[in-house]
């Protein structure tokens, strides 16, 4: 489930970490307009920078023993891309990710 409210220009999903049950995860506005330059937060921009909020949200789930439903803020993107040391440009979101693993 991948969804993109163009109302409030917020992104949700559901991410599995380990063997826990799936977390819902919501993507505030702000946290997809940080994701990528330029800013947007539109459902493209939310869809190519899936990745990126995936992993945001695993690191997140990693350091809690609940499975409750996470926001991914844009302190988070900036904290994420701070610790990986890289700017993420408009749609290379997946592509650096994938290297960076």
């Amino acid at each position: 489930m991948i969804e993109f409210d163009p109302r409030g220009k917020t992104g949700s999903f559901l991410v599995h970490a380990g063997d826990q049950s799936p977390c819902a995860v919501t993507v505030t506005r702000r946290g997809i307009l940080n994701v990528a330059s330029p800013p947007r937060a539109t459902a493209s921009r939310f869809l190519e920078s899936i990745d990126v909020f995936r992993a945001i949200a695993r690191e997140k789930l990693s350091k809690t023993d609940t499975v409750a439903p996470l926001e991914v803020t844009a302190e988070d993107v900036r904290r994420w891309r701070r610790l990986h040391g890289f700017a993420i440009s408009n749609d290379k979101a997946g592509d650096i990710l994938a290297s960076s693993r």
